[in-house]
């Protein structure tokens, strides 16, 4: 789906705040693709000439705009002769199987030198065949149009996926100490269906394919495919999209279909069927014509039904009729997952992950910040991983950057929120799904960015949370062996709704005295990721029904201060680091507790006098009007969530 993006500066001064107010990010080491914005340079939007098909010929590819980048990409730097493709998976390709690519249409930001057309096959095992090979000269800026002198035939039953792409000379010219423009050749676009970006050179780990997934956008570059048996009546269904992940019964749920018209025919009229779980809930009925190859957006709801059990189920989408005559293609539809439930319970902290380095001009201003938002919300689970810069950062290590792989900070300070993507912090050094934002303000404004902030995060952390998290730790100070019990008694259905998400447990330091850029020699770094336990990538949870109980071991080396450390734990959706799905990996419930103590379950004397109980729920989440025997759960007027065994 295409998101509607603000700047990070527009959002800021929505809010109140100037763009001023925010202290630029130091980049992180290690950063190979960098935009040039098309402002500076004076470059305007292209926007090419629709390319005219025969009958018999369809666009393939994700990439159905004619518009270009307004920001042209490359690697300066990293001098040499490239292949920039995009990469169409098996499913794109299956409708298009024994046609002939005669044609690739490549849209540039800026003239390429050494231009060579590339195509090739991924099998089952990975292995790459190249296909097409042929010299085009010098590629234009705008749209280039180039036939294949040998067509290739698309075989879409012994292939994984279709490289579609070019060969260029990556140059890494520059005047006054900025590259030139011919340094961005590239262009890549925001699409409704994203498809992974790959290049292959030696970006600094050797000659061989790098995969940028969607991070950037899709390559402008589209394939002229002829095929001998178009239907007359055919509607491509792309891709469908919900407008929420938790659903009541009752409810309604908000769906778009992206469709193209693949027939021959207009279609005048078409009727789409929506199921759950293969039972038919809902139709959408057009009547407005969808022109031959013209794509269309088919908004509208359905309400889940009353009888509908608690858990994970799909939304499915298919054609049932064009033009008044019924069709039935099996493989044409679409689904999405969402997840039907009853009860909640209440959610007990939002996780907090900086993203810091020792060497990093202004990480002490991101830590005021963030130390300003905490204090303001009293809910946070406050992580900060290190990463290198000019020189090697002490609380660095793999575990760090295996976070960061995946998270993709832009540069330092930056902080990921819940890792929830939030389209009002974005700004124009992110990419279009980043989830981790600047976060170093000017002194004057950190109080006022703090309230701003939590306001969206108040707005953004509105789904149910359908398990709890109890932390029960038990440290032997003279073996100084740590042993962690994370348990929970969910809803009705949690154990079905949250199978595939993992658990995660980190272990952080307070109060390590070192030095810090902009900070002195005796910094002293706090929430400091020493490690997580088990995997970054999250444990699988061991569920029984709606119960789960997953226990880990660690020996805490000597250097470290327990009575300084804390545990943290979340559960989260598990996380693919070489293609991280950054829409989909907002934390469900986080817990913190101090490492030395002997249970996450906290004891309400200890809190403040004055602290009142505004809600108290059972183990089950159900709210309660008096203590029950067990766990109960209590919300106090800090905003605290403290849980309490009644006996």
């Amino acid at each position: 789906m295409k998101k509607l993006l603000l700047t990070f500066a527009a959002a800021l001064m929505a809010v109140g705040l100037s763009a001023q107010s925010v202290m630029p990010r130091d980049i992180t080491a290690g950063k190979v693709l960098v935009e040039r914005s098309s402002v500076n340079s004076g470059m305007k939007k292209n926007v090419a000439k629709k390319v005219t098909l025969a009958d018999n010929q369809r666009i393939m590819g994700a990439y159905k705009t004619d518009q270009l980048a307004e920001s042209g990409l490359g690697a300066p730097g990293k001098t040499g002769i490239m292949k920039a493709v995009t990469k169409l998976p098996n499913s794109m390709l299956a409708k298009f199987s024994g046609g002939k690519i005669v044609m690739l249409r490549i849209g540039l930001w800026y003239a390429a030198e050494n231009f060579k057309l590339y195509i090739a096959s991924i099998d089952a095992n990975g292995k790459e065949t190249v296909l097409v090979s042929q010299d085009a000269g010098t590629g234009k800026k705008g749209w280039n149009e180039v036939a294949i002198n040998n067509p290739c035939t698309i075989d879409a039953s012994n292939v994984e996926a279709l490289y579609l792409g070019f060969e260029y000379k990556q140059k890494s010219t520059n005047s006054g100490g900025k590259y030139k423009d011919e340094c961005y050749p590239l262009s890549l676009v925001e699409t409704p269906v994203m498809t992974d970006f790959l290049l292959y050179g030696n970006l600094g780990e050797g000659a061989k394919w790098y995969n940028f997934g969607t991070e950037y956008g899709t390559l402008s570059i589209q394939a002229v495919v002829e095929l001998d048996n178009i239907p007359n009546d055919y509607i491509t269904l792309n891709s469908l999209t919900i407008d929420k992940k938790y659903a009541k019964a009752g409810e309604k749920l908000g769906y778009k279909v992206a469709l193209d018209n693949f027939g021959k025919n207009k279609a005048n009229n078409y009727v789409l069927d929506l199921a759950i779980d293969g039972t038919k809930v809902g139709s959408f009925n057009s009547t407005a014509p969808l022109e031959v190859n013209a794509d269309y957006d088919a908004n509208g709801e359905i309400t889940i039904p009353a009888t509908l059990a608690n858990g994970t189920h799909k939304l499915s989408v298919s054609l049932a009729s064009i033009n008044g005559q019924a069709v039935s293609y099996p493989d044409n539809k679409c689904e999405a997952s969402f997840i039907s439930y009853e009860n909640s319970v209440p959610r007990q902290k939002l996780l907090l992950e900086q993203f810091t380095s020792q060497y990093c001009t202004w990480c002490p201003l991101g830590g005021k910040f963030l130390k300003a938002l905490c204090d303001l919300r009293k809910d946070m689970a406050w992580v900060a991983i290190h990463g290198n810069m000019q020189q090697k950062d002490k609380f660095n290590n793999r575990q760090c950057d295996s976070i960061m792989a995946y998270i993709k900070p832009s540069g330092f300070p930056t902080a990921s929120y819940n890792r929830l993507f939030i389209s009002e912090l974005l700004d124009a050094q992110d990419a279009a799904d980043n989830i981790a934002y600047v976060c170093a303000y000017k002194e004057q404004y950190i109080n006022q960015a703090a309230e701003q902030i939590s306001g969206l995060l108040n707005r953004y952390t509105a789904s149910p949370v359908l398990a709890p998290i109890n932390i029960n730790s038990n440290y032997d100070e003279t073996s100084r062996k740590l042993d962690i019990t994370i348990s929970g008694q969910g809803v009705n259905g949690a154990g079905e709704a949250l199978a595939d998400y993992g658990i995660y447990v980190y272990l952080t330091e307070d109060g390590l005295k070192a030095y810090q850029t902009n900070g002195g020699s005796n910094f002293i770094h706090n929430n400091t990721f020493r490690v997580a336990l088990g995997t970054v990538k999250g444990n699988t949870i061991s569920w029984n029904g709606d119960a789960y109980e997953n226990n880990f071991s660690y020996t805490v080396p000597a250097e470290y201060v327990t009575k300084n450390m804390h545990v943290v734990a979340f559960i989260a959706p598990k996380v693919n680091i070489t293609n991280p799905d950054h829409f989909n990996m907002e934390v469900h419930n986080c817990e913190i507790v101090s490492l030395e103590t002997q249970t996450g379950i906290e004891d309400i004397a200890t809190e403040d006098k004055n602290v009142e109980i505004v809600a108290r729920y059972n183990a089950a989440g159900q709210e309660i009007n008096v203590p029950e025997t067990g766990v109960n759960i209590l919300k106090l007027s800090n905003g605290k969530t403290v849980k309490v065994v009644v006996k």
